[in-house]
């Protein structure tokens, strides 16, 4: 029986294993659902990362041929002194100096506003400690703050120290 339905046996094997035993879900299980796909994928770059990383390459000039490396080396030099007068001549430029002085003036008014202002509030607070306040002199420090913020800091100091709640 068997040499002569050999080939419809096997057919039919194959074909109980296929589609009863192993399906596509199962497969895709077994890769996915146990981590076997991440951890063979995982191996593979560490691995080939591992040959990549340990691998002593030459530097630009010792991959040169012998022949071009004076003449990369002084176009090199050359590019180098051309950047470095680029640079000088950028930071004598009139412009520069323009820029810096006023990127200091703003950072040294930064400071002085904001030392100012804390010096204010703490001479406003220490007064409203030592007197009740009308409404009428919050209108007056509302006129002598300059700026939105100075106005709010000033006022809500204002009202911290009067109703402490």
């Amino acid at each position: 029986m068997i040499p002569r339905h050999r080939e419809r046996l096997a057919q039919s094997i194959g074909n109980a294993v296929g589609n009863e035993l192993v399906s596509q879900e199962t497969v895709f299980n077994a890769l996915f659902d146990t981590g076997f796909f991440n951890r063979k994928v995982e191996g593979f770059v560490n691995s080939y990362t591992s040959e990549l990383l340990s691998t002593v390459y030459p530097s630009l000039i010792e991959a040169l041929p012998t022949g071009a490396r004076a003449p990369v080396l002084d176009t090199i030099a050359a590019l180098q002194y051309r950047l470095a007068e680029h640079i000088a001549s950028v930071l004598k430029s009139e412009q520069t100096s323009d820029a810096i002085e006023k990127f200091v003036d703003r950072q040294v008014d930064s400071v002085y506003n904001c030392c100012l202002s804390t010096l204010y509030v703490e001479s406003i607070q220490a007064v409203c400690q030592k007197a009740p306040i009308r409404s009428g002199v919050l209108y007056d420090l509302n006129l002598i703050a300059a700026d939105k913020a100075h106005q709010e800091s000033v006022i809500t100091g204002l009202v911290t120290v009067n109703n402490p709640h």
